[in-house]
């Protein structure tokens, strides 16, 4: 009896407990009980907790980020996960109670790119963001900018709603206070601001920076820059089997799930093609993001854009929309000063192509068919490889017009460099003074000052004397003489134009970079030999002014004994952040230094464009056509080659009118009856003569 009575008391208790789970799941389950809609909120620095082992669902094997975030999606007891390229882990929601706010995840005091972890958040996303895998990407910090809208004493997810909702402009990012409740919106983002100094502030242990990923950009030709030795530890999606390079980029730039924003090719196995929303842009506040890996190369995304054509009655206006602020001016190619747009750090600009002033150079090949060529150049005085050629075109149909558009990018190859002879430039003997020997007798000798030749290299120092914007080359200063016992520093460099009316200041009278993304610091080539440094480099791409070919370089170089001490300079590097570098670019004073003198060196290198036009045939409307990077067919034509095309047809010319001439004295005795011959002959040819040769009925362009 008694145990009958036990054991009815122990199937109750555990009857109990299984309500008690049974309630306890209920309670963990995600759902959106306030509105909004289940999406995802990416977490920089944070990694699973010690606890969180006590939650994990479940490891899956995926290779994207967006199918380890679907799975959580489609699983109501899933509340965040984290990734690894390859391994999905989930884990469960808890009781509030059981944990605190951030549970399973915790904040790392060391953030690595390792994981990457996202969590569950209820927002009131538009149809827009339907398509992407997470809403927001959310960082401990604050970027530095001035908010485009200010909401007080609201909700983080109050704070999200307000950006994705947002009509008046386009919200990219928003700065949220979790003490205060206020709520900053921003128009702008770490990678519109790329390149900017001070754009995260991480003092603020309050803020939180969420930059929303719902931004659609439109369809846009993107230009990539190589990361050279680095691979990043931590991808989005990994991709089998891509058969080209090229294939890989255009998967990047067509994901759907997030913006990507780097890739690389063939650096972790055959035919194996990575992407990451990532960029050294957003990496700054994680350590170690990258492995060094030697011979592999990163591609990260630099500058986009997008170009309409709006054809009007009188003109034609192109108007560009970039992803990072613009700060460079475009203009007609052909009419650089007379036909420009000076930007200032804005997404949007247009320029304004009348068709019947001579300021723009707009041509008319055929009637209603008007064409030019437009620059898009990042710097305000020179052509680097960054800048964008576009032929643009607008044809009308003069019973309709239409509104068809092409877009079309491509860069050309570069030219094979040709060889000329350098010039150098030698410096004045300088005396120099020494110390006192005994007795109180003074003892002076002259030291010759060091013969000093500046030369324009590529960057493993053979020289070179021609080349295409882009190039990687290198200024070096080398001291002739192997035994003399001077260093050199080198400031104040210059480069001009051709025709001296442009010019700009590559490095300053300190010895400092003025624009590290032209032209790096002074650094000091190691010759194997020891002792005092002979050479000197400043590596930077192949430029152009927009008026001329040549670029001409000129330096102040200045002999120091016994050693030169270089300068420390603030370089901002393209991520924005701030790093001190070493240049060889400021003298030291010295007492005995009162004798020295500054020694001009001078060099100059003809730099081509890469931007080559070609006409196409395309339907009435607006068209823009661009270089291309894939034609190994092309032909750069420089002053020479033109002048030498132009003596050719000189002398053909001549040689013509010496054979008429030559013809009309051998016949001149002809009689009346052949000239009348010769007469009537013209006079049938002229009378069978058509208008316009119509060439098949095929238009120039193709």
């Amino acid at each position: 009896m008694t145990t009958g009575r036990a054991g009815t008391a122990v199937a109750r208790l555990l009857l109990l407990l299984l309500l008690l789970a049974g309630t306890a799941c209920r309670a963990a389950s995600f759902q959106c009980d306030g509105g909004g809609q289940v999406n995802f909120e990416l977490l920089n620095g944070y990694a699973a907790s010690p606890a969180a082992k006590h939650a994990m669902r479940e490891q899956l094997a995926l290779f994207t980020l967006p199918q380890c975030i679907d799975a959580c999606k489609s699983d109501d007891q899933c509340a965040a996960v984290t990734y690894e390229t390859g391994a999905c882990v989930s884990y469960a929601a808890v009781p509030q109670k059981n944990a605190n706010s951030d549970f399973p995840l915790k904040r790392s005091q060391y953030p690595t790119h390792t994981t990457t972890v996202a969590r569950k958040i209820c927002v009131r996303a538009p149809k827009a963001c339907n398509q992407r895998s997470w809403s927001f990407d959310t960082i401990h910090g604050e970027l530095k900018v001035s908010s485009k809208q200010h909401y007080k004493a609201i909700t983080r997810a109050g704070c999200m709603d307000k950006c994705l909702n947002e009509k008046s402009f386009q919200c990219r990012s928003i700065n949220f206070n979790k003490e205060t409740g206020d709520c900053h919106v921003n128009d702008v983002d770490r990678f519109t601001v790329s390149g900017r100094p001070s754009i995260n502030n991480r003092s603020a242990s309050t803020v939180d920076y969420m930059e929303s990923n719902c931004v659609v950009e439109q369809p846009r030709m993107c230009d990539f820059t190589e990361l050279d030795g680095k691979l990043l530890r931590t991808v989005d999606a990994i991709f089998e089997n891509v058969a080209t390079m090229d294939r890989c980029k255009e998967m990047c730039l067509a994901a759907e799930e997030f913006q990507c924003r780097s890739f690389d090719y063939n650096e972790t196995g055959v035919n194996v093609c990575r992407i990451s929303h990532h960029s050294m842009s957003s990496l700054s506040q994680l350590e170690q993001p990258y492995m060094a890996v030697a011979g592999a190369t990163t591609y990260q995304m630099s500058s986009c854009f997008s170009v309409k054509i709006d054809c009007r009655g009188t003109d034609m206006v192109a108007s560009v929309h970039t992803n990072r602020l613009f700060d460079g001016k475009v203009y007609a190619k052909n009419r650089p000063n007379s036909c420009v747009n000076d930007v200032k750090n804005t997404l949007d600009f247009d320029l304004h192509l009348d068709y019947h002033g001579a300021d723009c150079d707009v041509r008319q090949d055929h009637p209603g068919k008007f064409f030019t060529e437009i620059i898009i150049q990042h710097h305000d005085q020179i052509v680097t490889g960054q800048d964008i050629g576009l032929s643009v075109r607008c044809t009308y149909d003069l019973q309709n017009r239409s509104v068809g558009q092409g877009i079309e990018l491509a860069m050309a190859p570069a030219a094979e460099p040709e060889y000329d002879d350098g010039a150098s430039a030698e410096s004045e003997p300088l005396g120099v003074g020494h110390g006192q020997g005994d007795g109180g007798a003074e003892e002076t000798a002259f030291v010759i000052s060091p013969t000093v030749m500046m030369r324009i290299t590529n960057r493993a120092g053979g020289d070179i004397h021609a080349a295409q914007v882009g190039d990687p080359l290198s200024l070096r200063f080398h001291i002739l003489d192997d035994r003399s016992p001077y260093e050199i520093f080198v400031r104040e460099l210059i480069a001009l134009d051709g025709v001296d009316t442009s010019e700009i200041l590559l490095i300053d009278r300190d010895g400092c970079p003025t624009d590290p993304a032209i032209m790096g610091p002074i650094s000091a080539v190691s010759t194997g030999s020891g002792g005092t440094v002979k050479i000197l480099e400043a590596p930077f791409d192949a430029f152009k002014f927009p008026t001329s070919d040549i670029v001409q370089f000129k330096a102040l170089v200045t002999p120091c004994l016994p050693k030169c001490e270089p300068i420390n300079c603030n370089v901002v590097g393209h991520n924005g952040a701030i790093r001190r570098a070493d240049s060889f670019g400021r003298r030291r004073r010295r007492r005995s230094a009162n004798n020295q003198t500054d020694e001009m060196v001078f060099q100059q290198i003809r730099i081509e464009d890469k931007f080559k036009f070609e006409a196409q045939q395309g339907e009435p409307g607006q068209e823009i056509n661009f270089s291309s990077l894939d034609d190994q067919k092309t032909v750069y034509w420089n002053t020479y080659a033109f002048a030498l095309l132009l003596v050719t047809f000189a002398l053909l010319q001549l040689f013509v009118i010496f054979v008429c001439w030559l013809c009309t004295t051998n016949k001149s005795r002809d009689s009346r009856t052949t000239a009348s011959l010769y007469e009537a002959a013209i006079n049938e040819y002229a009378s069978t003569a058509q208008g316009p040769v119509s060439w098949g009925g095929r238009s120039y362009y193709k």
